[in-house]
């Protein structure tokens, strides 16, 4: 379980890249097709191979899901990302006109709305808009955020210190039953992929990432052409 805050914080920080590389330039529509190929290729593949390896009765419904994995969230990321794909140049349209400030306070609104609608059990946010909300940081960081060099390192001591904490608490709120205004916290309350330490944890470390130049390396490349394919497979 405590993995489960890990996974979230690289959701994040993927939609962090995204959000850094595409304010600056729109969205390239031919990748995403080749990607929703991708996507809809091994959904199909998976769903046979396993069901006919398995010895599985095959069933009208699942296969129709597999056919349309977008629409019926067979990968809850994956639906996030191409919604918020097709969103996204009229997103980044409309944040290159604010200034430094109104882009901080329009963060700082949805941060409070993020973070308090789960403690109060309003259900009216979902993983797309928490994905929409780390967009919005990327482009915030690419725009406005210049780090020295000397103050590098904090930034990576601060992730650190919110993601043990986030784990901590996983711990913790079972344990000792925590609760705000007299309703029981969930035990993952703060490893929610809007959870305040993981929007810190995630911001501080690709802050941190950001501001190192580091250079091509092939194994990386190669490393993140097939990171997608695994994460396909694993999440079936």
């Amino acid at each position: 379980s405590l993995l489960y805050g890990g996974g979230k914080v690289g959701v994040a920080l993927f939609m962090l890249i995204t959000g850094y590389f595409v304010i600056d330039k729109d969205i390239d529509y031919k990748k995403l097709i080749k990607l929703e190929t991708q996507v809809l290729f091994y959904s199909i593949l998976i769903y046979f191979g396993i069901t006919l390896y398995a010895g599985y009765a095959f069933n009208k419904r699942e296969i129709l899901n597999v056919f349309i994995p977008n629409i019926t969230k067979v990968y809850w990321f994956y639906s996030g990302y191409f919604i918020i794909s097709l969103l996204s140049p009229y997103i980044t349209k409309l944040l290159r006109k604010l200034n430094k400030k109104e882009f901080l306070k329009l963060l700082i609104i949805l941060f409070i709305f993020l973070i308090g609608f789960p403690l109060l059990r309003i259900e009216c946010m979902n993983e797309i808009v928490c994905m929409l909300y780390y967009l919005l940081i990327g482009c915030f960081i690419k725009k406005h955020v210049n780090i020295s060099k000397g103050k590098r390192l904090i930034f990576l001591i601060i992730s650190i210190i919110t993601y043990c904490l986030m784990c901590l608490s996983i711990v913790l709120i079972p344990k000792y039953n925590f609760h705000f205004l007299m309703i029981p916290l969930d035990r993952f309350y703060f490893a929610y992929l809007c959870s305040p330490f993981v929007i810190v944890s995630s911001c501080s470390l690709f802050i941190w990432f950001s501001s190192i130049k580091l250079k091509y390396s092939k194994i990386i490349n190669k490393l993140g052409s097939i990171s997608f394919a695994v994460y396909l497979f694993h999440d079936h």
